[in-house]
C-alpha cells in the first residue's frame, strides 16, 4: 500500500511540473501580450526615453513586434528597470524567459505561502492543491504574460518574512506588492498598520527600498514625470493601436462592467451594487482583522475588498487569490460536510469560469464565488480562534522585531 501511494504521490508530482510548464508554453505559442510592454519600456529606458510617454513607446512596440497595440506603460518607474537585462535577449527568447521564470516565482510563491502558514502537506494532496491553484489563478495570468506572480510572491513573502521578524526582506517584498497598487492598495495599506504598531524597523527599511528604487529610477529615466497628462490612462478604458488610435472600448473584470454587461444595471443605480460588495468586502476584512492578530488571514480579506470594489483589475490579477484558497483547504477539514460540500461546488464554479466566458467581465463571477467560499470558512469560530493563533501573536512579534 505504502509503494503504490509512493507513486501516486510521484504521478501527482510529475503531473504538476509537466502541466505548468506545459501552459506556459502554450501560452508562448499562442503569442505575446503583456510582456512586450515591459521589455519595450525597458529597450526605451535604455535609449535614453520615458516608457510613460507613449508616443515614445509606441515605436519601440511596432519595432519590435510589427504593432504598437494597447501597451502604454502605467508601472512604477523602478519597474522597467527589473526588465533591462532581458532586453539583451532577442524579443521572443526573453518572451520565454520571462514565461519560465513566471512559472518558477508561482512555484517558489506556493512553497513559501505553505510555509508561512506552517502547513505540513505533502503527497498528492500538495502536488494537487498546487495543480489547482495554478489553473484557477496562474493560467490566465501565463496567457496573459503579466506581472500577477509577483504580486503574489511580494505579498507571501512580506507576510512571512514580518512573521519571521526580518525586516530588511519584509521591506523589499512590500514594495513589490505596490507594484500595482489598484489591486494590492488595501492588502498594503493593513500590512502598513501593522508595522506602524509592531515593526516599525519594517516600515523604515521600506522607506529605504522606496526611497533607493526611486533614486535609481530618477538617474536612469531622468525627469520620468514630465509626461502629457492630458490623454494619460486612456489605454486602461480604450483599446490602443498607437497614441490617439482608439480601436474599441475595454471591458474589465470589475463590478462596474459586471453590472453594467451582466446585470444590465447602470449608474446611478449600480452604486448601490458597488456598495454592496464593499460591505461584503469589509464584513469579511473586520472578521479577520480584529484584532490584528493574524496577518494572513486579514491580508487574504483586504485583497478580496480591494478586487470587489477597484475600479480596474482583470483576472490576471487574481493571482494572489491563491493565498484565501490555501486558508480554504488548510481549514475545510474542519467544517461540517454539507458546509464542505457547498465550498467545493463554489470553487467548481469558481474553476470553470475560466473555461466558459467570453468577456472579461464575466470574471468577476470568479472573484465572487472565491469570496463566498472565503465567507463560508470563516463562519465557523473554531476556524476563527486558529486564525488569531499564536503565528501573528503581538507578544511574539514584539520579540522578533526586537531581536532583528
Amino acid at each position: 500500500m505504502r509503494y503504490r501511494m509512493r507513486h501516486f504521490d510521484f504521478a501527482a508530482k510529475l503531473l504538476f511540473f509537466c502541466t505548468v510548464p506545459g501552459l506556459a508554453l502554450i501560452a508562448f505559442w499562442a503569442g505575446g501580450v503583456g510582456f512586450r510592454g515591459y521589455y519595450g519600456a525597458a529597450e526605451l529606458v535604455l535609449r535614453g526615453g520615458n516608457p510613460y510617454d507613449y508616443s515614445q513607446l509606441a515605436p519601440i512596440l511596432d519595432e519590435i513586434t510589427g504593432f504598437a497595440g494597447n501597451n502604454p506603460y502605467f508601472y512604477p518607474p523602478w519597474f522597467a528597470l527589473f526588465f533591462i537585462p532581458l532586453t539583451f535577449l532577442e524579443f521572443q527568447s526573453a518572451r520565454l524567459v520571462w514565461a519560465l521564470l513566471n512559472v518558477g516565482l508561482l512555484y517558489a510563491s506556493m512553497e513559501l505561502l505553505l510555509r508561512l502558514l506552517e502547513w505540513r502537506l505533502h503527497g498528492w494532496r500538495k502536488w494537487s492543491l498546487f495543480l489547482l491553484a495554478t489553473l484557477m489563478f496562474g493560467m490566465y495570468c501565463l496567457r496573459s504574460e503579466q506581472a500577477g506572480f509577483m504580486l503574489l510572491l511580494g505579498l507571501v513573502l512580506c507576510l512571512l518574512a514580518l512573521k519571521q521578524g526580518r525586516p530588511v526582506l519584509a521591506g523589499f517584498a512590500f514594495i513589490l506588492l505596490l507594484t500595482k497598487p489598484q489591486v494590492t492598495a488595501l492588502p498594503a495599506l493593513l500590512i502598513l498598520l501593522w508595522m506602524v504598531r509592531q515593526q516599525r524597523k519594517t516600515l523604515v527599511w521600506s522607506g529605504v527600498w522606496l526611497a533607493g528604487l526611486m533614486l535609481v529610477a530618477t538617474l536612469a529615466i531622468p525627469q520620468w514625470w514630465q509626461i502629457d497628462s492630458s490623454n494619460f490612462g486612456q489605454g486602461l478604458a480604450y483599446e490602443l493601436d498607437g497614441p490617439q488610435q482608439v480601436m474599441a472600448e475595454r471591458v474589465v473584470s470589475t463590478v462596474y462592467d459586471f453590472s453594467t454587461y451582466v446585470l444590465g444595471i447602470e449608474p446611478p443605480l449600480q452604486y448601490a451594487i458597488v456598495v454592496l460588495m464593499a460591505a461584503a468586502g469589509l464584513a469579511l476584512l473586520v472578521v479577520t482583522a480584529y484584532p490584528l492578530n493574524d496577518l494572513p488571514w486579514a491580508a487574504a480579506s483586504a485583497f478580496i475588498l480591494n478586487l470587489l470594489i477597484t475600479p480596474y483589475a482583470l483576472q490576471y490579477d487574481y493571482v494572489p487569490l491563491i493565498l484565501p484558497l490555501f486558508l480554504i483547504f488548510n481549514h475545510i477539514g474542519a467544517l461540517p460536510q454539507t458546509r464542505r460540500y457547498l465550498i467545493a461546488a463554489l470553487l467548481f464554479f469558481a474553476f470553470t469560469v475560466v473555461l466558459w466566458q467570453e468577456w472579461s467581465y464575466q470574471g468577476y463571477l470568479h472573484l465572487l464565488a472565491m469570496t463566498a467560499a472565503f465567507a463560508m470558512v470563516l463562519r465557523r469560530s473554531g476556524v476563527q480562534e486558529k486564525a488569531k493563533g499564536p503565528g501573528y501573536s503581538m507578544a511574539a512579534q514584539r520579540g522578533g522585531a526586537d531581536a532583528a
